[in-house]
């Protein structure tokens, strides 16, 4: 089980308008007050593909080549695949 994103947190709120039976006053109810952060397209999609990418050769190498392939950092290619690298406490027990 990975952590909660800020897509998930927005795909949410996005099923949650859309319903039919879901008014104004429903919406303002459930998320009145709150700030609202609304992933970039650009940086959702990008990360899904370096995850997938990785997922599919897990090296050092990869590592280095996502970094070159979206002039990004290794260290940003380390954060956005942590994830997929390091177990956590949930993995464990399973």
């Amino acid at each position: 089980m990975s952590a909660v994103s800020n897509l998930d947190l927005f795909k949410e709120l996005f099923n949650f308008i859309k319903s039919e039976d879901v008014t104004l006053d429903d919406v303002l109810k459930e998320h009145g007050g709150s700030n609202i952060y609304i992933p970039s397209h650009k940086t959702t999609c990008r990360n899904t593909l370096i995850i997938n990418e990785y997922k599919n050769n897990p090296t050092k190498a990869t590592i280095r080549k996502l970094s070159k392939e979206w002039d990004i950092s290794e260290s940003q290619v380390y954060i956005i695949t942590k994830e997929v690298r390091e177990p956590t406490l949930f993995d464990i027990a399973s």
